[in-house]
């Protein structure tokens, strides 16, 4: 077991963070995942309000690991009430999360809306405008990766280049946060995520939704959206030049054949593009037609056969979203349907799941969420909601908790 749960009063320098009790805003630290370094980032959690902290002891550099698991165990016992407290907190904290968010893609939105009207009247992009939600993203992603993959899944209603410009950002931020890339690096990643689609706003937004083949007067146009861009960030006073370097090839064919290290522009560039793909995938984008989340990885699994993206980079990609991604709609081996609300870093081909219609396609007016192996059950396959009547009441998707 590399995850322990440990009061507040037991925490020792040396330690390794992996989940805080309390709301990321509320966090000292920019980033929640981190080795204790000294008494003082104690004290600071503490003053925070943290009750409970989720450690990782295989990665805590402490004398005794073993003798610290058991520590912990028998710590836990003896903080019944910390326990039961934090147990009622878990249990509305994806809920939590999901809202913060949702609120965090409204924040972005607000500020993506800034910068088309300024685009939109020939004006730079102003590095004020959006500075402080980089800081914020960043902050937020590193605390809510599930809760935020989970809202990405999400059916799209407006605001679409908004909505694809914030989830390519979180998603890139994420992948380059588990990678451990240096944090100039995922400033300037996410600050390219945010930016590399405001050219569109100069463009017609039906080739942008467009979800099928371009003609070849449409795709010369489209393909504007990236020089359009660049042209106006050149032209933004303070606008990191490395941002540029990062969206320009965002489209671009990689060479699997070259060998690069992932912690430099180029490599930071192709988890752009990487996520970029992902998404426009599962949402329609540009020449892209929609496919579920599953039909998604398997398309960009044969890019990487095929060369277009490093294979290594996609598979660190694969492992962060996960084999079924939160919001996948799945059939399980008796022929319940059921919805992804939880990876399973375990078990990845096990994630937990709300199940909504049973064995016979009956809907349960009281859905259970389980996990399937718990029950004798697998996931037998990935299912797409929108054919046939296999939803007839719009219950397989996150939204219908």
């Amino acid at each position: 077991m590399t995850q322990q749960k440990v009061p507040i009063d037991q925490l020792c320098v040396g330690m390794f963070i992996e989940e805080l009790d309390i709301s990321y805003i509320n966090s000292p630290f920019m980033r929640t995942k981190r080795k204790l370094q000294n008494k003082k980032e104690i004290a600071l959690l503490k003053k925070a309000g943290v009750k409970l902290v989720t450690i990782n002891t295989e990665k805590s550099d402490i004398d005794d690991k073993k003798d610290a698991e058991v520590e912990t165990q028998e710590a836990i016992l003896d903080s019944g009430n910390q326990v039961e407290e934090v147990v009622t907190k878990e249990t509305n904290l994806f809920k939590e999360r999901y809202q913060a968010a949702k609120k965090l893609q409204g924040q972005v939105t607000q500020v993506l809306d800034t910068i088309a009207d300024d685009i939109l009247n020939d004006g730079a992009v102003k590095q004020e405008a959006f500075a402080p939600i980089i800081k914020d993203s960043i902050k937020l992603i590193d605390h809510n990766n599930q809760s935020l993959l989970a809202l990405l899944q999400a059916q799209r209603r407006n605001k679409h280049i908004q909505a694809h410009s914030f989830s390519v950002m979180s998603m890139a931020i994420g992948l380059a946060d588990q990678l451990k890339l240096p944090d100039e690096l995922i400033v300037a990643l996410a600050t390219a995520g945010l930016l590399h689609e405001c050219g569109w706003n100069k463009l017609p937004l039906n080739l942008f939704l467009k979800g099928k083949s371009y003609t070849e007067k449409e795709r010369d146009l489209a393909n504007q959206h990236i020089p359009i861009i660049i042209n106006i960030l050149k032209n933004s006073p303070g606008i990191n030049l490395a941002v540029l370097r990062i969206i320009i090839p965002h489209h671009s064919v990689f060479s699997s054949q070259e060998s690069f290290d992932v912690a430099t522009e180029k490599g930071v560039a192709q988890i752009l593009a990487i996520a970029n793909y992902y998404d426009a995938s599962i949402h329609g984008i540009g020449e892209q037609q929609a496919k579920i989340p599953a039909l998604a990885i398997r398309g960009l699994l044969e890019k990487g056969r095929q060369g277009y993206f490093q294979m290594e980079l996609v598979t660190s990609f694969i492992k962060y979203i996960g084999i079924y991604p939160i919001g996948s709609a799945v059939r399980l081996s008796d022929n319940s349907l059921g919805v992804v609300v939880d990876s399973n870093k375990a078990k990845p081909t096990q994630p937990m799941i709300r199940i909504w219609y049973d064995s016979q396609g009956k809907n349960l007016n009281m859905p259970k969420k389980i996990l399937p192996e718990s029950e004798g059950l697998s996931v037998s396959e990935p299912v797409n909601p929108a054919i046939g009547n296999l939803d007839p009441f719009n219950l397989l998707h996150l939204d219908s908790e």
